[in-house]
């Protein structure tokens, strides 16, 4: 059971896997913490830029912290870069935990299996060859599309890999999670 926070934006409350935390430095400046590991006091917010822009706006990370916080004005553009290699290193850990196969007709016979729980297209792919992988997919499998190539070759550690299935497992959930907070804050 995970712990809930509530957002300081939207006053909403949610998972802490679903939101974004942040902490104050030493030096009073605000840290994005995607990973949820710095010390300090969390602030809690939902993962879009425009529960970001809010919580700047109204003063809402000073009034958390409970003393004054210097807000970078590169926050949102460090929060999505974060975010992004999240997802990353997500795709790397389903590799290493065996969760991961890539190559169109590896993932084919996956889907006919049904052993797929993510099917990750690249935006470089073909039409016809997502459209084909698409119908196989069953209606428990959550379809990807348009993810940078470069994304997926590095993370099978080969080139030119366009079609990438995740099965069923721990690391598929973290990916994602990670995702799905990136999804939210990148649009």
């Amino acid at each position: 059971m995970t712990s809930e926070r509530r957002c300081i934006a939207t006053g909403q409350t949610h998972s802490q896997e679903d939101l974004l935390r942040f902490v104050v430095s030493p030096d009073g400046e605000l840290v994005p913490d995607v990973a949820g590991k710095l010390p300090g006091r969390g602030i809690w917010l939902s993962p879009t830029r425009q529960a970001l822009q809010t919580a700047m706006s109204k003063g809402a990370f000073s009034h958390a912290a409970k003393q004054k916080v210097s807000v970078p004005d590169s926050i949102a553009d460090t929060v999505e870069r974060m975010l992004r290699q999240r997802v990353q290193d997500s795709l790397h850990f389903c590799r290493k935990a065996g969760q991961f196969i890539a190559g169109f007709e590896k993932v084919k016979f996956a889907l006919y299996n049904e052993e797929v729980s993510v099917l990750l297209h690249a935006a470089e792919s073909a039409a016809d060859g997502r459209k084909k992988l698409d119908k196989l997919a069953s209606t428990s499998c959550d379809i990807v599309v348009d993810l940078p190539e470069l994304m997926l070759c590095d993370a099978a550690g080969k080139g030119n890999v366009m079609h990438v299935a995740l099965t069923h497992g721990g690391a598929t959930e973290n990916f994602r999670r990670n995702f799905s907070r990136f999804t939210g804050f990148a649009g």
